[in-house]
């Protein structure tokens, strides 16, 4: 009884979206990708490990144009699917502070990918779309193909 109220109190709380969701049975974060368009809602979709299994969830932000999250739905991805998602982020060799020219940008999309390696061990990545490193291209156009196909169930 204690487990079901910890987890209804935790998924009722407006949480940040670096934010990891603490309750029994909540699993280890792996993979979390955000996508925050102006004047819509901030999505997150995260992949976790709990137990022997690899799942993923997708959050909202309460109202539009908030940076924050609240509960979580699980989505229906396979194990395979979801070590595929993971495993093919980590694949990339992307320089962390690469050159970056002038830029300005009044309104738009921004996305965040942070890949968990350990114990209190990640790396953040974050662009606006259109506006990012040209080293990371493959890896923006991936993160982008991945989106697109986690929308169909969760949508943006």
């Amino acid at each position: 009884m204690r487990d079901a109220e910890a987890t209804k109190s935790e998924l009722l709380r407006v949480r940040h979206p670096h934010e990891h969701v603490s309750y029994p049975g909540a699993g280890a974060p792996l993979v979390r990708i955000i996508r925050r368009e102006s004047f819509k809602h901030l999505v997150c979709w995260e992949a976790r490990e709990i137990a022997d299994e690899l799942v993923l969830f997708g959050s909202r932000s309460p109202v539009p144009d908030e940076y924050s999250l609240v509960g979580e739905h699980r989505l229906s991805s396979s194990t395979e699917d979801v070590r595929n998602i993971v495993e093919g982020l980590r694949s990339f060799d992307l320089p962390i502070f690469p050159p970056m020219g002038r830029f300005a940008m009044l309104d738009g999309a921004t996305v965040e990918v942070i890949l968990n390696a350990g114990w209190q061990t990640r790396v953040a990545l974050s662009w606006s779309e259109g506006a990012h490193p040209a080293e990371w291209n493959a890896f923006v156009l991936h993160v982008d193909a991945l989106i697109a196909a986690l929308c169909v169930e969760f949508p943006a």
